[in-house]
């Protein structure tokens, strides 16, 4: 992935490396990679000496649980360039054996949250970190009624009520997750 090395050698990472992310296009005769949606990165710490407070703040969790690194799931703040290589290492294991590594091993795993697909999980994630369904429907490129209906299969996958139970269910989660 030359652009991700690109991106790299200027001080960026991505942290939200998966599948959904690449894309294989033909430049001449050669096929290669090409990275999409930058949406969720970061300056490594020391690239930019702005001095300009960040947007990701402490207890936030942004990417994609199941390809992130240990360390991105501890804390995406004070991740840097590896954490997308060991994402790029996640995608290439499943290209070749069909299935993630550590299936079943991942602290989300170990909880009613392990019953989620993987779509569902984002969705979960951001209710977690207090976006809208608007902001979640517009940033995962769905309608609100599909982000809805992601909603309702969450609730009924953990046993929950409302809205608010799942709001509230899905913020001490991601504390946790953050946290640990």
């Amino acid at each position: 992935c030359l652009g991700l090395v690109k991106a790299h050698e200027k001080g960026l990472v991505h942290r939200d490396i998966k599948p959904g992310n690449l894309f294989l296009a033909r430049k001449d005769d050669e096929i290669i990679v090409k990275v999409l949606d930058f949406g969720i990165a970061k300056l490594a710490q020391g690239a930019g000496d702005s001095g300009e407070p960040t947007l990701t703040g402490t207890g936030a969790m942004f990417g994609s649980p199941y390809y992130m690194s240990p360390e991105h799931i501890r804390s995406t703040k004070d991740v840097d360039h590896r954490t997308d290589i060991w994402s790029i290492g996640v995608v290439l294991y499943e290209a070749l054996a069909g299935r993630r590594p550590y299936v079943g091993q991942a602290s989300i795993n170990e909880s009613p949250v392990k019953s989620l697909s993987d779509r569902e999980l984002e969705v979960f994630q951001m209710i977690g970190n207090w976006k809208k369904t608007s902001d979640i429907a517009k940033e995962l490129n769905l309608s609100i009624k599909t982000i809805e209906y992601y909603r309702e299969q969450i609730k009924h996958k953990l046993n929950l009520g409302n809205g608010a139970e799942l709001t509230q269910y899905a913020t001490s989660w991601v504390q946790r997750e953050t946290a640990a």
